[in-house]
């Protein structure tokens, strides 16, 4: 004899209760935009960028020059002026100043002088450099400075929790600031970081060389020597 097993119907209240759950996850699956753009702005703040973003600033640097007896411009000296002034060019916010010592007299007219010659020999514009004055003995050394950018970022050492609390998948809040230092104290100018600087002139000869080529349709690319040339390798 053949048996048959019982099914059993739902009941059109657990029809209606199955699809109200559905309904109510499908829900808590979508997002809406401001909950899209608030888990963006959380995930934001963990980019090194975000904690830890490069700022640029003015501030004045000075190197002073002895004046006094014995006082001399050697090699070293030179080598020291050379090394303040390498920075002016592409760093300074303003004047190159020379301040010399009001009661420094002829000795320190002569440094500052010598000063002014070494500062355009090593790329500072004789029209930026100024001549001021200040309180100061025979003795006294002439003061060069200049206001110039610097790039700097948040110092480092943030260490809120536990190195080794990584449940939530996230960096920890020192990640990256050394590498934002680095980045900072590697711009040779640091107001690239601000703004890019405009681009430099063109030339005209070489344009008009390639536009003749190509008009007459001959080849605008450069001649290469045979130590330039190269090939592919057919190894598999």
């Amino acid at each position: 004899m053949l048996k048959f097993k019982k099914v059993r119907f739902a009941s059109a209240s657990h029809i209606a209760l199955v699809m109200l759950t559905g309904a109510v996850l499908a829900g808590c699956a979508v997002q809406t935009n401001d909950e899209l753009a608030g888990e963006l702005s959380r995930e934001s703040s963990f980019l090194v960028s975000d904690r830890y973003p490069i700022k640029v600033k003015k501030g004045v640097v000075r190197l002073k020059i002895p004046t006094g007896h014995g006082a001399t411009f050697s090699d070293g000296r030179e080598h020291e002026i050379r090394k303040f002034v390498a920075d002016y060019p592409n760093t300074a916010a303003g004047h190159f100043v020379i301040s010399i010592p009001s009661r420094g007299g002829k000795r320190a007219n002569s440094v500052a002088g010598h000063l002014a010659k070494l500062a355009s020999k090593y790329g500072v514009d004789p029209r930026q450099i100024r001549y001021r004055h200040h309180k100061g003995s025979r003795r006294a050394p002439v003061v060069v400075s200049y206001r110039r950018h610097f790039a700097f970022t948040k110092k480092c050492g943030n260490w809120p929790k536990s190195f080794t609390n990584t449940h939530d998948n996230k960096p920890y809040h020192n990640f990256g600031c050394s590498q934002q230092h680095n980045r900072a104290a590697m711009a040779a100018n640091p107001r690239d970081l601000v703004t890019p600087r405009s681009l430099g002139e063109s030339d005209q000869t070489r344009m008009g060389t390639v536009f003749e080529k190509w008009r007459s349709g001959e080849s605008t690319a450069s001649q290469r020597s045979e130590g330039e040339s190269a090939s592919v390798s057919q190894v598999q």
